[in-house]
């Protein structure tokens, strides 16, 4: 489905709608963004051990947001903090000024580490914040898992997702660091669920303004559906029936999910407007050879994307880094220059979750 565009009202009336479900998205292959690696973090990780702020955190950081506001970058992430790795876990909040020093500033929130499937906030995962400017006020949705012992080829560890929205209790911009309030469960698995997704649930939930109407991409693991491995990651789109976060949230695609790459995995999605208007959505390339790229794809709507494009660190000469992780969103620097964060794994024995960082540069055709 490659090689053409087609408007919402042509896709009506190829695509019927099912079950109350909107039809299905197109591929828009006529690609006008590109981004090229200026500069990348050399030599050892942003972050690591023993660095002030990592006491206590036996296997380091994944996910997360990275936002910029005035001179100060703001991170708020998952940090792995002891077995069993992926349940253990806390939401945290870092801050830096020059994007290699960084200050832990508070804990968010903590799951309980419970291991025996019982307690739906066994772990907290992928937090992402979108300031909602009619409340002047930060939101964050994060990812609340259950967590038990493997199962034969069943992962686990995280499954039964569900997406909890919070406000910043400080008003304002500055209030991106919270403290954060919990409002409730936005999105979960059930009877709305899309057929590709699976026993993680919903894994993973950003969401971003377009016009009056506000969409977000959720995302799910289905280890339990799909091989191999790398296809159980998939993102979807939704839609706010309020036209605004308060929801509720409608699944979109019901048949399949966004076809960026067919025969890529697609994971934590964050979406940035570019100043010519179009929409760019970075995402975790799974599944590409040795996992040591980072994916994103254009929409001139917000809603019909392009075939995925990819960015290729230069791991050869970073041997810390074994495998790229998770793009933590574009920051527009200003003159066509942007950075990107980004988590990455070293799979060694004890080894440590880090951060990394890419310059880019922006190309724009008309």
């Amino acid at each position: 489905m490659y090689g053409f565009k087609v408007t919402c009202g042509v896709l009506a009336m190829l695509y019927p709608v099912i079950a109350g479900y909107a039809a299905e998205p197109v591929s828009n292959a006529v690609q006008h963004v590109r981004f090229t690696i200026l500069e990348q973090s050399a030599g050892k990780a942003l972050i690591t051990p023993p660095d002030p702020g990592t006491e206590g955190n036996k296997y380091g950081f994944e996910g997360g947001r990275v936002v910029k506001i005035g001179q100060t970058y703001h991170w708020i992430t998952t940090e792995m903090v002891d077995a069993p790795r992926w349940v253990k876990t806390k939401i945290a909040y870092w801050t830096s000024s020059d994007r290699s020093r960084w200050t832990r500033v508070r804990t968010l929130y903590e799951g309980t580490g419970d291991f025996t499937g019982k307690d739906e906030r066994s772990s907290v995962w992928g937090p992402q914040m979108v300031f909602n400017k009619a409340l002047n006020r930060w939101e964050l949705y994060y990812v609340i898992y259950r967590g038990k012992p493997n199962e034969g080829a069943l992962f686990l560890s995280n499954y039964d997702g569900r997406i909890v929205r919070a406000f910043s209790t400080v008003s304002g911009m500055e209030g991106v660091g919270g403290p954060y309030q919990d409002i409730g469960v936005i999105m979960e698995p059930g009877k709305d669920s899309a057929p590709w997704e699976g026993i993680q649930g919903v894994d993973a939930f950003f969401p971003y303004q377009v016009g009056e109407k506000w969409y977000a991409f959720h995302n799910t693991g289905a280890h339990d559906k799909v091989t191999p491995e790398w296809a159980a990651w998939r993102l979807g789109l939704a839609e706010s029936e309020s036209n605004s976060l308060e929801g509720p949230w409608k699944r979109l695609w019901i048949r399949t999910p966004v076809p960026f790459d067919p025969k890529v995995g697609q994971e934590n999605a964050i979406v940035t407007r570019l100043e010519s208007g179009r929409y760019v959505v970075v995402f975790d390339a799974v599944g590409q050879p040795g996992n040591r790229c980072l994916g994103y794809a254009e929409s001139d709507d917000g809603v019909n994307w392009a075939k995925a494009s990819y960015l290729w660190p230069d791991l050869a000469n970073n041997k810390w880094i074994t495998e790229v992780c998770t793009p933590l969103g574009l920051i527009n620097e200003g003159g066509g220059v942007f950075s990107l964060f980004y988590t990455n794994r070293s799979w060694i024995p004890g080894g440590w979750d880090s951060l990394a960082y890419l310059k880019l540069e922006l190309h724009e055709s008309e």
